[in-house]
């Protein structure tokens, strides 16, 4: 099958090399990916002022002249085909299937990941990977966003041995899990060092974090207040042993479908009545 691999970040990021690299055994794999690391951009898109740039790139040289110390081969690389976007990873994906991959070239998939970091909580809202799932799905193409625990600095490619060979080996499953229109699949995979370590697959509920950042008042050389934000260390707070966060501490790899339709359709038609309630009041 036709897969694109979709990463916020640069091309040359491990956890995306370690995906590409497996799935690229068997499928036809084309990959973009951010000049800019364009992490917690969400669902934005590039102004009509600003036009998306991109240009092709050779993946294999690029990945060797940053791990040819490390790494022996990487020919498995040299029939992917790459591109380097300047916009928004959301431009990236919906440029690359509305325009770049037409025709022979149709995707059946698009996978964003594998995000060095998890996705859950109000993360959602903001992650710069769920964005790129879901603007596969407005494109009316299966979205797989798939995070992995959080390492400063990247992970190595022994440490993403795992969770890649994890999505190798449950793809054809998961595409054949049948789903709403506009809805992904959220992956958020533990750290381990081996697919035989995870203790199963569960669906999650989706959490909730603390605020992702503070700010700190600072004044610069005018005198003028400016604010810097600082990332803070989070934890998930519910007591919901099936949330996430609690899955991904106990080993399981969490499996959830997210949609774009944030209506609280529990609360709608009472929401509706007060609603009538008020405006017969005041047409009175």
């Amino acid at each position: 099958m036709n897969i694109l691999v979709a990463h916020t970040a640069d091309l040359k990021s491990r956890e995306l090399a370690a995906l590409v690299e497996i799935l690229a055994e068997k499928h036809k794999v084309f990959v973009c990916g951010m000049a800019v690391d364009s992490h917690q951009r969400g669902s934005s898109f590039s102004s009509v002022e600003t036009p998306v740039m991109f240009e092709r790139v050779d993946y294999k040289s690029q990945l060797a002249a940053v791990y040819g110390d490390t790494k022996k081969s990487f020919d498995k690389f040299s029939k992917v085909e790459a591109y380097e976007f300047y916009g928004t990873p959301s431009d990236a994906v919906s440029v690359m299937l509305s325009e770049i991959l037409t025709n022979k070239n149709k995707v059946d998939v698009v996978i964003s990941g594998i995000n060095n970091g998890w996705h859950f909580g109000t993360d959602i809202f903001c992650s710069s990977n769920i964005a790129m799932a879901f603007q596969a799905a407005f494109e009316g193409v299966r979205g797989i966003a798939i995070g992995y625990e959080l390492k400063i600095g990247g992970h190595s490619a022994n440490e993403m041995a795992a969770p890649a060979a994890f999505i190798k080996q449950n793809l054809d499953k998961l595409l054949k899990i049948n789903l709403p229109p506009y809805t992904i699949l959220n992956i958020n995979i533990p750290a381990s060092e081996s697919v035989k370590d995870y203790k199963g697959v569960k669906v999650p509920t989706i959490g909730k974090l603390e605020k992702l950042s503070k700010y700190i008042e600072k004044v610069d050389c005018t005198g003028e207040k400016y604010y810097w934000e600082e990332i803070v260390s989070r934890e998930d707070k519910t007591d919901d042993e099936n949330s996430t966060a609690n899955l991904m501490k106990s080993g399981f790899i969490s499996i959830a479908p997210l949609t774009y339709d944030m209506t609280n359709h529990k609360r709608i038609d009472k929401f509706g009545a007060v609603l009538e309630k008020r405006a017969r009041k005041e047409a009175r």
